[in-house]
């Protein structure tokens, strides 16, 4: 299954969280190309204490449809993993 990630074009939202961070550290490592997206901007805490960034970070609020749209126009995702949440 690692092969399958490999040169796949990722959107993941609630990126600057701690499992949005490991999770795009992990498909960072099986070459695929995370663009990694959060209400906060970069640089993100977790991403600087794992000592890696995503390949293309954005910022994005979820509630938003046009900030939405926008990301996966620019992003051209093969797959979406939503972690964004309201705290």
């Amino acid at each position: 299954m690692p092969d399958w990630w490999h040169g796949k074009r990722v959107l993941v939202t609630g990126a600057g969280g701690f499992i949005g961070a490991h999770l795009g550290l992990a498909l960072g490592q099986l070459a695929a190309h995370v663009y990694a997206c959060d209400r906060a901007a970069p640089p993100w805490p977790t991403w600087s204490a794992l000592g890696a960034g995503p390949a293309t970070a954005g910022v994005i609020n979820v509630d938003h449809v046009v900030e939405v749209t926008r990301a996966v126009k620019e992003a051209r995702p093969d797959v979406v993993i939503n972690l964004a949440g309201v705290s």
